[in-house]
């Protein structure tokens, strides 16, 4: 890891955190609304599926297109367990702004997930004979 303390720092919990979801671990950030690289955006509990998407590609999408890390947790502050937590981490305000904006549109039905990095050219080139 390079940069900054604070950027180290920051990748270090991104890193933790990854590593614990992909081996099926419950992952649970302490005070998130403290941290000032984190926004919350607060979703019903039946919301999830559209936020996250078919295999979590809308969710991926809206990660690659604000530069940003997402992932759901569930909400500490909700007893009865009907809300979730989206957190969304990054250094830039703006670019988590925008990744809240488009889970929103997610949420709603008006965002459709970008091909990644290939865009429509993979569709162009079969259309070329390339």
């Amino acid at each position: 890891m390079a940069g900054t303390r604070a950027e180290r720092s920051r990748c270090w919990d991104y890193l933790t955190w990854l590593l614990k979801q992909r081996k099926g671990s419950k992952v649970f950030v302490d005070d998130p609304e403290k941290r000032d690289d984190c926004t919350e955006l607060r979703i019903p509990r039946g919301a999830a599926g559209r936020v996250q998407g078919k295999a979590g590609e809308t969710l991926r999408s809206i990660e690659r297109e604000t530069k940003t890390f997402c992932f759901l947790v569930p909400d500490r502050d909700d007893p009865d367990g009907k809300e979730e937590l989206v957190l969304i981490f990054g250094a830039d305000k703006k670019r988590r702004y925008k990744a809240l904006d488009l889970m929103e549109d997610a949420m709603s039905g008006r965002y459709r997930a970008r091909d990644g990095d290939r865009g429509g050219r993979r569709d162009e080139r079969r259309r070329d004979g390339s």
